[in-house]
């Protein structure tokens, strides 16, 4: 049954409607004001002038610190709940194109103003977000680790390297556009790195090859019957791996092992991947190992049929993820190729690598 909204609730509502509105007014006033007033320049030891906006949108928990940071006091106007925002448009504060107001489990109270950018692109929790939404999901970054033209907001900076040049000209851009409160160029914060090279990280969505493992699951789980694992806990985390997954990512980005045999259309990106293709670099492989891969070109590597339109078609560079190699190889070596295994000694990384890939 519906609950009946008393005169006290329905003040409740008004009032919040009420304090919506004022605030939507004071943002436009503020952003109309921003974009009128001249550029100011910078201030002491690299850290921007501060424009002087007349409101300000923030986490109740953050006004102190961002009165701190800004150097100067801040008078709580109105309070409204975040939930309340939700679905409201933004300006970009590069392009100024019209950007939603949305929830997201991830943003937290204890740092920064209690609202962040959200880049579907280029990160895990903001993939998640952008997927509830609807949002497009841009990578304007490329393999190299510069910005390309796919975003208008990123096609000023193509060719620049995000984490170096590429950086300091959004910072400049955004303080030209005086869509920066406080700028401190030498602030330094937390940053993944790769525990192999030592480098920063850069996070892209790009397109992968997947295993569906749904109907593979049974027969994969049955298979284990009669099997003897050493210790027993191994069959636990196998088994669990196995009901718990639904999806296996079979392409690597390095630049050694098996290659994963796709061509891809050089205008149109469409990816080439049948039995066809298949069976004919099979051949290849068989005759002259792997490696055949990459040093013969696409007329070679694509079957008859397609030879002729090779010039269309581009070899893919993604390898197959090792496990796949440490899960099949072996069968090779079987003589005949029917005869079962009566011990095999492997580790569980494979499960563990697989679920994590």
């Amino acid at each position: 049954a519906a609950k009946k909204v008393g005169a006290a609730d329905k003040a409740a509502v008004d009032a919040s409607v009420a304090a919506l509105l004022a605030l939507k007014a004071e943002l436009q006033e503020a952003e109309r004001m921003a974009a009128a007033a001249p550029t100011e320049g910078r201030g002491q030891e690299g850290v921007e002038e501060p424009p002087t906006p007349t409101t300000l949108l923030v986490a109740e928990a953050r006004v102190n610190a961002l009165s701190e940071a800004l150097r100067r006091p801040l008078t709580v106007k109105v309070t409204v709940r975040g939930s309340d925002l939700a679905g409201m448009q933004c300006a970009h504060p590069l392009s100024g194109r019209p950007v939603p107001l949305l929830f997201g489990e991830h943003v937290k109270d204890d740092a920064g103003t209690g609202l962040v950018h959200t880049a579907p692109g280029h990160g895990p929790e903001d993939f998640v977000v952008g997927q509830k939404y609807g949002l497009p999901v841009a990578c304007p970054v490329d393999e190299s680790g510069c910005f390309t033209r796919e975003t208008d907001e990123a096609a000023p900076f193509a060719g620049l390297a995000v984490l170096d040049e590429g950086n300091a000209a959004v910072l400049d851009a955004l303080v030209a556009r005086r869509a920066l409160l406080a700028c401190d160029r030498a602030y330094e914060h937390r940053y993944p790195y790769d525990w192999r090279s030592k480098t920063p990280v850069i996070f892209r969505t790009t397109p992968q090859w997947f295993a569906q493992l749904g109907r593979l699951r049974e027969p994969a789980l049955a298979s284990l019957e009669g099997v003897v694992m050493t210790p027993p806990s191994g069959r636990t985390r196998l088994e669990g791996f196995l009901k718990g997954r639904t999806e296996w990512c079979l392409s690597r980005q390095r630049a050694w092992g098996v290659p994963l045999p796709a061509f891809y259309h050089v205008e149109t990106g469409e990816a080439l991947l049948t039995e066809e293709t298949v069976e004919h670099v099979r051949q290849l492989v068989a005759l002259h190992g792997s490696d055949c891969w990459w040093k013969l070109g696409e007329s070679e590597l694509l079957p008859p049929s397609m030879q002729a339109d090779a010039a269309k078609w581009r070899k893919g560079i993604d390898t197959l993820d090792v496990w796949f190699d440490s899960g099949s190889s072996w069968s090779a070596v079987l003589e005949p190729r029917t005869a079962q295994v009566s011990e095999q000694h492997t580790s569980m990384d494979p499960a563990r690598g697989s679920q994590a890939g």
